[in-house]
């Protein structure tokens, strides 16, 4: 019988799962967007795990005891070891890469780098928690700040581990718009752009306030990956990982296929 190389994924969107696989990361996103019964059509974020993590919270070795290949020889392409509270019970050091698929089973592969704050930041940003939060929020904090304080820092909101991405937003060019033209498309999809604009005159009026909400569900379904601003970071109290996202020449350049359906 044919031997696979073991995988870890933990899916972060549009649903949260640790699930094992003998499908190399292309073909997973192949299996999981259109290739099984279970349809889902859309955007696709996973990473990949070390296969040799193991948390008490989690079944591993068991699951593990499943993951054979089929009777005709195919690879195991779905094993479920969890499908609750899977990001809170995984340790920041066990993630080794990040993957955005979109729905045609194409995809981008993202891999650790520094985060250095923007020069371009002018004091607010929107951020778009995508695991175990979904809120899409304008904040004062920079995205190290924003996710230090939502995982320790805040009294009644912090969450163990946090998943979540800046979205390009020029707040100067956004509010000059608005002024000429009150029905000028939001750049944040699902969000109104009269409601955008009373939350930035909000925040502006109360200089102690750290953070406001937009929306209660981001709606990263209908957004363009083209709106990731800097990268995507997960963080808790005690570690950090952030994974840079390229140009868009670059991606043009190096992943096309990709680049054309984002």
């Amino acid at each position: 019988m044919m031997k696979y190389q073991s995988h870890m994924y933990m899916v972060l969107y549009p649903t949260e799962a640790l699930i094992l696989s003998q499908l190399p990361p292309k073909d997973f996103v192949v299996r999981y967007s259109y290739g099984s019964t279970s349809h889902y059509e859309g955007k696709l974020i996973f990473a990949e795990l070390d296969i040799n993590y193991r948390h008490p919270y989690f079944q591993i070795d068991r699951a593990m005891k499943g993951l054979i290949p089929h009777r005709d020889g195919r690879p195991k392409a779905t094993q479920y070891v969890s499908s609750y509270r899977i990001l809170e019970h995984v340790s920041i050091d066990a993630i080794q890469s990040l993957f955005l698929g979109n729905a045609d089973g194409t995809f981008l592969e993202l891999k650790e780098g520094t985060y250095v704050l923007s020069d371009k930041f002018k004091g607010f940003n929107v951020v778009a928690e995508v695991s175990p939060l979904h809120m899409i929020s304008l904040s004062r904090l920079d995205m190290h700040d924003y996710g230090k304080y939502y995982t320790g820092g805040h009294p009644l909101l912090s969450v163990p581990r946090l998943f979540y991405m800046l979205m390009d937003f020029d707040l100067d060019t956004f509010m000059d718009r608005f002024s000429q033209n009150p029905f000028v498309p939001s750049p944040i999809v699902g969000i109104h752009p009269a409601k955008l604009r009373d939350a930035i005159l909000d925040m502006k009026s109360k200089p102690h306030s750290l953070s406001k909400g937009l929306s209660m569900q981001n709606v990263l379904s209908r957004q363009s990956y083209r709106s990731i601003y800097l990268g995507l970071m997960f963080m808790d109290t005690e570690n950090e990982k952030f994974f840079p996202m390229p140009p868009l020449e670059q991606i043009e350049e190096e992943n096309y296929p990709f680049f054309k359906s984002m």
